[in-house]
């Protein structure tokens, strides 16, 4: 399956300034979602890329908080390094449910 609208926007989000990781995600148009799940409160995806993340990364988990127009308490979305290849990308709202149109205009990154 090819990687969603938002899909490619929470990457965006989330790897936005990770240089190395972006380099790999700058060709996500080549990368393949093998498994999508809507969960009511958000969206759960697998996705295989056709390059790898670095082995050597410490880090294995990125996550981007969000506020969003039509939520109180807006949400987060975090993806997860599985192997080399596999990123597993989860969208989650903190309260209520996900909306249902997505609309990027509506997302703002949460102040801590």
């Amino acid at each position: 399956m090819q990687i969603s609208e938002i899909e490619s926007f929470a990457l965006d989000k989330i790897f936005g300034g990770d240089e190395e990781a972006v380099e790999v995600l700058r060709n996500v148009d080549l990368a393949e979602v093998v498994e999508r799940k809507e969960t009511g409160v958000g969206f759960f995806a697998k996705i295989l890329l056709r390059g790898n993340l670095s082995p050597q990364l410490e880090k294995r988990q990125w996550d981007w908080n969000f506020s969003h127009r039509k939520l109180m308490h807006g949400g987060s979305f975090i993806a997860f390094l599985e192997m080399p290849n596999v990123i597993e990308l989860e969208g989650v709202v903190h309260s209520g449910a996900w909306p249902t149109i997505f609309d990027p205009q509506d997302f703002s990154e949460m102040e801590a």
